[in-house]
């Protein structure tokens, strides 16, 4: 007799332990079959076939297992092959029995861990992800006197003329040119922006503060992102 691995009813393989050999003889065997692509993730049940092993012996099969992929269901301790009188006159009972212990904590480390640089790690890293904003899309144009609140990202395919109003717990886009008053994080979020094509608001607000543009009328060609920064409004092109 030798250490066998056979398919089971629960859709995984069955490691039956030769109790006839040494857990290191047994452990040996493993290592050998073990390699190939056979386990890569399956499904593993061990049974040990009343072989008495050390927990330090059992971390190790766990261990190597493990090491290829293998999701370890649990173990059974029942001979492979039992006495088949006795094994006719409790067929019945033996079908309700359960055929695992179940393992809901597998002791292994994970292979690796992502690591982030403190510079470029998103804010929301530090405490709660934040929840998923919803989009409002208009097409067309704000007039003004129009005034237009979302909770969530807003963006306006068209542009914001004098006197209309823009607010949004999320960020503002318009594609086009904005010169109303925008106000983008009214909840109190920081890290929302507002971006236009061409960037010229009555007044800006994100979040809690405030910034107006020059008194000049003069555009730039070019699209612009407004973000807090220590405390400031800056404006910045993309």
């Amino acid at each position: 007799m030798a250490l066998e691995i056979k398919g089971i009813m629960v859709k995984a393989l069955q490691l039956n332990m030769d109790p006839n050999m040494s857990f290191e003889d047994n452990y040996y065997e493993l290592q050998q079959k073990v390699g190939s692509s056979f386990f890569d993730c399956s499904k593993v049940l061990i049974n040990t076939n009343d072989l008495q092993i050390t927990e330090t012996e059992q971390q190790r099969l766990e261990e190597l297992l493990l090491k290829h992929n293998a999701n370890i269901l649990g173990y059974r301790t029942a001979p492979a092959h039992e006495n088949g009188k006795k094994k006719a006159c409790c067929e019945e009972e033996e079908e309700r029995k359960p055929r695992y212990e179940p393992r809901y904590e597998p002791r292994y480390e994970p292979r690796y861990e992502p690591r982030y640089d403190e510079e470029k790690k998103p804010r929301y890293l530090e405490g709660e992800i934040k929840e998923r904003r919803q989009l409002k899309t208009i097409n067309g144009t704000l007039r003004g006197g129009q005034n237009l609140e979302y909770n969530g990202d807003v963006l306006i395919i068209g542009s914001v003329n004098p006197d209309a109003y823009v607010k949004a717990s999320g960020n503002i886009i318009v594609i086009g040119t904005l010169r109303g008053v925008a106000h983008a994080g009214f909840k109190g979020d920081e890290d929302t922006v507002v971006i236009a094509m061409k960037l010229k608001p009555q007044q800006l607000r994100i979040a809690g503060y405030v910034a107006r543009s020059p008194d000049d009328d003069e555009l730039n060609d070019y699209p612009e992102k407004a973000f807090v920064k220590n405390n400031t409004i800056y404006i910045e092109k993309i």
